[in-house]
């Protein structure tokens, strides 16, 4: 729990009730058996509640100067610390096993691996073919609001075909399952809404479900008859 906790960064922002880090471990003993019990019984029934999900999202711009198209700003959503100690729980009983389960060739959000890596070989293949005289085709793919388009029943089918336990499974999906957010525009609270799908930029087991669902994604690209 306390790495938990010490893995948010003491300068991150607050979310919706206002609670930072340094809350948590100014009141770390007075709090830390109700907190710690809570979270258990959360990741035992797999449910968190719904107050602790809520998110506070803000929009930041993409490019400089006055933007009209919405697809040219980037949502970040303020999340409680209680939501975030949780995730970096469930993030962290996944991590050790994430290079047995993503392809050598994602190098993104994965440790001990450089996304210059695919730059690299990109430029070796190009290189080869002009040497070597072959004909060579490049595919080159751009996931417009990726974590947006995150399907939670497809996500979850995902991560059952790659074994993962559906103990963790059921504690992923209580982030999110049953979450609502709220636009923050010009300093106001915009009304609750209900999410159905994504997973939230500001979340720290995001990068990883994000990385199953590529994963899925990789697998009918390598497929011998794709």
């Amino acid at each position: 729990m306390s790495d938990a906790l010490a893995g948010i960064c003491r300068t991150s922002c607050p979310g919706i009730d206002g609670l930072s880090r340094d809350f948590f471990e100014i009141f770390w003993e007075v709090i830390k058996v109700d907190l710690v019990d809570g979270l258990n019984e959360a990741w035992v029934v797999g449910c968190l509640p719904e107050q602790f999900k809520e998110g506070l999202i803000f929009l930041i711009p993409k490019v400089q100067g006055l933007i009209a198209d919405a697809r040219q700003w980037r949502p970040i959503t303020l999340l409680n610390t209680i939501y975030k100690i949780f995730a970096n729980i469930v993030a962290k009983r996944v991590k050790p096993h994430l290079n047995a389960l993503i392809n050598v060739g994602q190098t993104g959000f994965m440790a001990n691996r450089c996304i210059i890596d695919n730059v690299l070989t990109f430029w070796e293949a190009i290189a080869l073919a002009k040497k070597t005289n072959q004909h060579i085709a490049c595919l080159m793919l751009d996931f417009e609001k990726a974590y947006d388009r995150v399907q939670w029943p497809f996500l979850d089918k995902v991560m059952e075909r790659l074994g993962l336990p559906s103990k963790w499974r059921s504690a992923a999906l209580a982030l999110y399952e049953g979450s609502l957010s709220r636009v923050m525009v010009s300093g106001h609270r915009g009304p609750p809404i209900p999410l159905c799908k994504s997973v939230r930029q500001g979340c720290p087991l995001a990068p990883y479900l994000y990385l199953f669902i590529v994963e899925a994604f990789s697998f009918f690209l390598n497929r011998p008859n794709a």
